[in-house]
This record gives C-alpha cells, structure tokens and sequence, in this order.
C-alpha cells in the first residue's frame, strides 16, 4: 500500500544480492516502476484485488481503481516475467447479472495466470454491512450462513441473492 516501503524492500534485496523467489499480496494502484522493481527483486506473483471492473460498481464500493489499470497490471506482470492472480468480487452494489458477466469475460481474456472469485460480504461492523441493513439487501446476518458456502448474503431489488450466486457458479 506504501510505495516507498515496497520500493525500499526490492531495493534492499537486489542491493543484498538476495537471491529469493516471493510473492506479495497488494492492490490496482501499483505502479509499473515498483512492479518492475519487485520483479527484478525476485517477486514471482503479484496477487492484488482487481475486484470489478465496472466504474460504478468500483465508486459504489468505493475504490479510487480505473478498469484500464486494472487489467494493464495483469499485462505487465507477464512483460515482467511475474504471474498475476487477480481477485474478483461479484454482487457488489450497484452490479447486476450483465456487468458481473461482462467482468468475468474481460478479465477471462484479458489471461491472469490465477483468479479468484468471491460473493461480495457485508461483514458485521463495516460500512458495506450498515448499507445492507439500512437498505434491506440482508439475507443473513449470520456469518455461518454465507461464509465459504458460494450463499450470497445479499439480495438486492435487481439482482436477487439466487442469480449472484448463479453467477458466482458459473465462475
């Protein structure tokens, strides 16, 4: 999260001569001059949440992430010699069945070496959990009901639980 931190560390370990193989877990707004630094400093794979690519989905969650960045990331990590795992979020708020889709088939084409999908969870004491409750989209207040058992816990007036879990399915 702290470009000078992440710099300092693949410079410290190219200064040392280290000769490590690693992989770091981040997010979309890396640049391609750290990228590159941790790559010659032995990162192996950049995992980050790229999370959606829909522009308001990402200001609806919100995350300061651009579409274009996102999947440029994936493209740079192969020019750098790193595999990407990239992490997307389904039935976020202000998605729906054709922009989860159209997500899921660009970054799909787009050629991550890994990606991971997850249901999009209000989790009790966050902002996204609060919304849920005060806008009725809560299936399940109980983390059991939902968690690692591909069930959404919301449900939303144009996007019922029963298709975000079709889609997550289909993923």
């Amino acid at each position: 999260a702290k470009k000078d931190h992440i710099d300092g560390i693949s410079r410290e370990i190219i200064r040392r001569g280290l000769k490590i193989r690693w992989l770091c877990m981040a997010d979309g707004l890396v640049d391609d001059e750290s990228l590159k630094l941790m790559s010659k400093a032995g990162c192996v794979t950049y995992k980050y949440g790229l999370e959606h690519l829909d522009e308001d989905v990402l200001r609806a969650i919100p995350k300061p992430l651009k579409r274009e960045r996102l999947l440029e990331i994936i493209k740079k990590c192969r020019e750098y010699g790193m595999k990407s795992y990239v992490n997307l979020i389904i039935g976020l708020p202000k998605s729906n069945w054709e922009k989860d889709l159209k997500m899921l088939k660009d970054v799909i084409k787009s050629k991550p070496d890994l990606i991971q999908i997850a249901i999009a969870v209000p989790y009790p004491g966050t902002v996204f959990f609060k919304k849920a409750k005060e806008n009725g989209w809560l299936v399940s207040e109980d983390p059991g009901y939902y968690d690692a058992t591909g069930k959404s816990a919301v449900s939303y007036p144009d996007y019922p639980a029963e298709k975000i879990e079709e889609m997550f399915h289909l993923g």
